[in-house]
């Protein structure tokens, strides 16, 4: 692709201020401006910060370890994460935007052919018409309404319920089917809690919860640093079990009925050991 810089005369270029401002205005209740003469000179004093192509990491097939994303993701999260929890969103009102092709004053089409033909130009394919993309656009409609779109509207509403530190009996579920269609919210139920039982099917016997009434949203927090060996024997000192198994995500650090012994892992931090697993993409089975 090519980077295309902005330029307040090209009339594609305003047409997409244009049209996707006046969209948001909508959207939050404030007068539509069409004035395109009014919004030239208005977009002409706006300083542009130079696009810079970002240092980023990604994938390139399903063996590639390395972490995506780029170097300044946990500034960016950040900064958004302050800004949504200290956001007055309470006495926001939003209005209801219904896709129309037919209205010409709605700026939907605007929106939809600026759009279009920019991403056209960024990989230097042929741009259309506005007719040509009034004509299309009223042939797939249906396809706006991708499940993709409605779980980001359903999480957007729960987001929301966060931010307004909502009471817990207030979020939902959310359960979907186009072919039918079907939209469902429920009420999510509590974790399960795993207890003592005489007798388990998948065990084959008796099956002792330590502690009682855990759940998988529960976690140890243990202070270190500790070595392969010390975390063993502080869960062995703290509950009262033997360790069967270490894992760090996918990778097996410690099996105790493995038949293969790396013994020199005992003493090596367990942080160290989980760093090595990660860039060796390998297990290492100890006793």
């Amino acid at each position: 692709p090519q980077i295309i810089e902005f330029d307040h005369n090209d009339d594609t270029h305003l047409d997409f201020i244009v049209s996707a401002a006046n969209i948001f205005a909508y959207l939050f209740g404030l007068p539509y401006q069409a004035n395109r003469n009014l919004i030239r000179s208005a977009v002409s004093q706006v300083e542009i910060e130079k696009f810079v192509p970002k240092n980023a990491v990604i994938k390139v097939n399903d063996n590639d370890t390395r972490q995506e994303g780029t170097e300044d993701d946990d500034y960016i999260i950040q900064q958004d994460k302050e800004w949504l929890m200290n956001a007055q969103i309470n006495s926001i009102k939003m209005n209801i935007f219904e896709f129309e092709k037919d209205d010409d004053s709605n700026f939907h089409i605007d929106f939809i052919a600026a759009t279009a033909n920019l991403r056209a130009r960024n990989y230097k394919i042929q741009e259309s018409p506005k007719h040509k993309v009034k004509l299309i656009a009223g042939k797939i409609i249906p396809a706006i309404a991708t499940t993709t779109a409605m779980v980001v509207g359903a999480v957007g509403i729960e987001i929301l319920k966060y931010l307004q530190n909502a009471d817990f009996s207030m979020y939902r579920n959310f359960f979907s089917n186009l072919a039918l269609p079907l939209f469902m919210f429920s009420e999510p139920l509590p974790p399960t809690k795993h207890v003592d039982k005489d007798y388990d099917p998948i065990i084959g016997g008796p099956v002792k919860a330590i502690p009682p009434g855990w759940t998988n949203w529960n976690k140890i927090d243990v202070k270190g640093p500790l070595t392969v060996k010390q975390i063993i024997g502080w869960v062995k000192e703290m509950y009262g079990v033997n360790v069967a198994s270490l894992s760090y995500d996918d990778k097996i650090m410690s099996v105790s009925y493995t038949h293969l012994t790396l013994p020199t892992i005992y003493s090596v931090q367990i942080s160290v050991v989980a760093v090595s697993l990660k860039k060796k993409n390998t297990n290492l089975p100890i006793i």
